[in-house]
């Protein structure tokens, strides 16, 4: 575990590193398993995601 460390990671050392200013915008993470989709809409096309229909334990909101 380094959960410590992931704020700093995901939000502030890259901003630091450019140069650019931190985003005021904020997320939630839960542990909470689900299944990433096999693919995503994009525009008039499909991405498929890395690890697609894999089932991850962490989710975003």
């Amino acid at each position: 575990g380094a959960l410590d460390k992931l704020e700093a990671f995901s939000s502030f050392n890259g901003p630091a590193f450019y140069g650019l200013p931190r985003n005021s915008g904020t997320l939630t993470l839960t542990r909470e398993d689900w299944e990433l989709p096999a693919e995503l809409p994009y525009g008039d096309t499909t991405l498929v995601p890395l690890r697609a229909g894999e089932t991850l334990r962490w989710k975003a909101s």
